[in-house]
């Protein structure tokens, strides 16, 4: 071997040392046994768009809070009669399906493999809640009965009386001796959680539905937290499995019976099971196919072994880098990288094609020098192009970018340093025929076209395309860029309307220096979110501010109440009276309520079971302040919202996919620049290998796939967006690399355009399959790069105007 591919293999060792201790390092952190630590929360692929910090904090609460739990309905038909048989009663249907649901939750429970299964509604202390209210009742006035008492308009008489007639009524209450006018029955109503459609029925909660043939269905709800991170790979299986095989056992017991299940663990395993059918499709049908183009091509195993080991090796040094830098591999990363096989590949063709060139003149050492410049300028735009990708503001892209500028290297480096040290000997097969008449064909096309010809092809493509750029639709709702099964929304959007609760992803943030400042806040929005609730705007909203007035809004109750009991002192004492109350209840009573009151807190709340289904809301301090979460249900107007809440102290509306969006926007139309920007880069770069003119020919083939590109997205009716925009800079990027490889020798040797158009057909058959993708961001950014590579092909001859063509190729 001679002494320079000897230091070859040497750098390349030292090289595949450095990958490999980078691989006992991820080994060491994560177990793959349970496979890839993939990545499937689309939160992460999001950039923080948040300028308050806290309102990320927010975010993020809330979709862990969310997101690791699993809602389930269980339903059942309910008859209008009970039948009887054999002398005996047979239970109703509801309470064959409350012992199958109870049944159901006690097997989920028994798998082990959820934190919590909850179906029992958890037992309150009514009279410690009881307590706690009476321990500041003369503060606690519910929005009603403060503006009654405002306006002097409180009917003492008339509430005593629905007080004496409801004594058991519905809901939390207070004993008659301690609110003899329900002051506290309305407080204690106003503060709890809305149920929504849900009733208790013997300790579980359920929902009852209309069916279209007159009868009801009862459903049962079944509540589970998970152990762990819904987007966890081990999660999902677990959670699955158990799910399953308790539902198989209650079909047993209850056939007939339909479930309905929400939660975000179902779509993160749907996502993650489609992008591994993708992972499979992609990488085995792509492969598949540019094995058996080499095969045809070469005609010989050897290279094509030579070939995959450069780019696997390629991909798995990619892999470990991501794993390094990230922790975990995002699966629009993962489909991607599948996708880059076909460019991978690219350097590899150039090298083989270059001994098959050479035939029985081949030397390796300056068959490497040969093609190491061409090579190294592809190189070289293509990570110009894939750099814009790292630039962008979306976790997503510059993970995909890193991948890809990581794999790209790697595998570039393989070929230079690895492969002369394998293909030292001669290439003895003939180029095949048809590649010569191919290679011939060249050179009289090349002359034909003149400077008049094309510029007249180029008006008429301009004119043809110019309808499609008038066409294409811009769509930067964030929602649309990812694949939802529509079985599961579907049975999501079921499970909200039965239970009655629809709570949007936009919620309020509510900020202060003090607890204290924060609930004036809140009380500040209530006011405007109340009128928007009473003109049927907005169906409603959690507040900790209806739980727990500020202090200052307790004082003023407090005193308001007070001053007109004292006001009307035995005119109430009266009315208790002649209600038949005994004398020490009533002093009782009027001495509680004239008494002074510390006033709730913050911290008296959180100690309340009261507080236990909403304490998610209060979000403790952050940072120099404190914080608070307002969640709103189904508003109809969120941007009249939005306008009506803009100059509230301490108050914004944090809408995350609003908000991505509206940033998508400004980044597409920014991305217009970046691709200028990529431009004049990559011709500074071209200039000075190969001079102005023929740079700016070069790059003719890609600026003009990339107008054809545009305007075939709007013929076809393609929604345009960011991720698009950033497959147009890969097109520059890429579609350069033909151009370079044509001019570097492709057009005056038959085996050389061989390679040229074997690194097109791979990396066409690679981007072609991205376009199949079921995630819309993949498949429209696979959809141009398809387009704007192919044409950039077709067009890469141009790039060799006005180039002397050798004698040979004119015979």
């Amino acid at each position: 071997m001679h002494k320079s591919l000897k230091q070859r293999l040497w750098l390349w060792l030292l090289f595949a040392a450095l990958v490999l201790a980078g691989a006992l390092r991820v080994c060491s952190v994560h177990d793959f046994r349970q496979g890839l630590p993939i990545e499937t929360n689309l939160l992460d692929l999001l950039p923080k768009t948040e300028r308050n910090a806290v309102a990320e904090t927010a975010v993020q609460h809330l979709s862990q809070l969310i997101g690791n739990r699993v809602f389930v309905l269980i339903g059942a038909p309910v008859p209008q009669s009970s039948r009887v048989q054999s002398g005996r009663d047979q239970p109703p249907d509801d309470a064959r399906l409350l012992a199958a649901a109870r049944d159901y939750a006690r097997q989920l429970q028994q798998a082990g493999v959820f934190q919590r299964v909850d179906i029992e509604v958890p037992a309150f202390d009514i009279q410690k809640i009881q307590q706690d209210y009476l321990a500041h009742r003369s503060s606690l006035l519910a929005h009603a009965d403060a503006q009654a008492l405002r306006q002097d308009q409180l009917d003492w008489q008339t509430q005593l009386q629905q007080k004496l007639m409801s004594p058991l009524s519905f809901g939390m209450t207070v004993p008659l001796a301690q609110d003899p006018f329900g002051l506290g029955d309305r407080w204690l109503a106003q503060s709890m959680l809305n149920p929504g459609k849900l009733v208790i029925n013997d300790g579980v909660l359920t929902t009852q539905e209309a069916m279209a043939d007159g009868n009801s269905r009862s459903w049962v709800l079944v509540s589970i937290l998970l152990k762990g991170s819904s987007y966890d790979a081990t999660i999902q299986e677990q959670t699955l499995a158990a799910l399953q095989q308790a539902e198989h056992a209650l079909q047993q017991q209850l056939p007939g019976a339909e479930l309905l299940k929400a939660g975000a663990v179902f779509y993160a395993s749907d996502a993650q099971a489609s992008t591994r059918a993708e992972v499979d499709m992609i990488g085995v049908v792509s492969l598949t196919g540019i094995l058996l183009l080499m095969l045809v091509v070469y005609r010989t195993v050897r290279p094509l072994l030579l070939g995959l080991a450069s780019v696997a090796w390629g991909i798995l040094t990619a892999l470990v880098v991501i794993l390094l830098v990230y922790g975990k591999i995002h699966l629009i990363t993962l489909v991607f990288g599948a996708s880059l096989i076909g460019e991978a590949f690219d350097y590899s063709i150039q090298f083989f094609s270059a001994r098959m060139a050479a035939g029985a003149q081949w030397q390796a050492r300056s068959g490497v020098r040969k093609i190491s410049s061409a090579s190294t300028m592809a190189l070289l735009t293509s990570l110009l192009g894939y750099a814009a990708l790292a630039g962008a503001p979306f976790p997503a892209l510059s993970q995909i970018a890193m991948f890809a500028m990581v794999g790209l290297v790697a595998t570039w480096a393989s070929v230079l340093l690895l492969l002369p040290v394998f293909l030292s000997r001669p290439h003895n097969i003939a180029t095949p025929a048809y590649f010569v008449q191919l290679q011939q064909a060249l050179p009289r096309l090349l002359n034909r076209l003149n400077a008049k010809k094309m510029l007249g092809a180029l008006l008429v493509l301009a004119v043809l395309m110019i309808p499609g750029w008038r066409m294409i639709q811009a769509n930067d709702d964030i929602r649309i860029l990812v694949h939802r099964s529509q079985d599961l929304q579907q049975q999501e959007q079921k499970v909200r309307q039965l239970v009655g609760l629809e709570t949007e992803t936009a919620f309020f943030l509510v900020q202060g220096d003090t607890p204290e400042q924060v609930l004036q806040h809140a009380e500040q929005l209530q006011t405007v979110l109340d009128q928007f609730v009473s003109q049927r705007q907005l169906s409603g909203y959690q507040s900790i501010a209806s739980m727990v007035p500020s202090s200052r809004s307790q004082l003023e109750h407090q005193q308001l109440l007070q001053s007109r009991v004292k006001a009307q002192q035995q005119q109430l004492a009266h009315i208790m009276s002649e209600a038949g109350l005994r004398d020490e209840v009533i002093s009782d009573w009027l001495q509680a309520v004239t008494a002074p009151a510390p006033p709730l807190t913050v911290a008296d709340w959180l100690q309340s079971p009261a507080s236990l289904p909403v304490q998610h809301l209060w979000l403790g301090q952050q940072g120099q302040g404190y914080a608070a979460i307002v969640q709103l249900q189904r508003s109809q107007d969120m941007p009249a919202l939005q306008l009506a809440t803009r100059d509230l102290a301490g108050v914004v509306l944090v809408d995350k996919p609003a908000s991505v969006s509206q940033l998508l926007a400004q980044y597409r139309q920014w991305s217009a620049f970046w691709l200028l920007g990529a431009f004049a880069l990559i011709l500074l770069l071209l200039g000075i290998r190969y001079r102005w003119r023929r740079a700016l020919l070069m790059l003719l083939p890609p600026l003009l796939a990339i107008f054809v590109t545009i305007g075939v997205l709007g013929y076809l009716g393609i929604i345009f967006t960011l991720f698009n925009m950033m497959a147009l800079m890969l097109v520059l990027g890429v579609g350069v690399n033909y151009a370079i490889f044509l001019y570097e020798g492709g057009w005056s040797q038959p085996s050389a355009l061989v390679g040229v158009l074997l690194s097109a057909a791979t990396t066409l058959l690679s981007f072609g399959l991205l376009s199949l993708s079921h995630m819309p961001a993949l498949s429209g950014f696979g959809a141009t790069l398809l387009i704007g590579i192919g044409v950039s092909v077709i067009c890469a001859p141009l790039s060799l105007l006005g180039t002397r063509l050798p004698e040979a190729a004119h015979a």
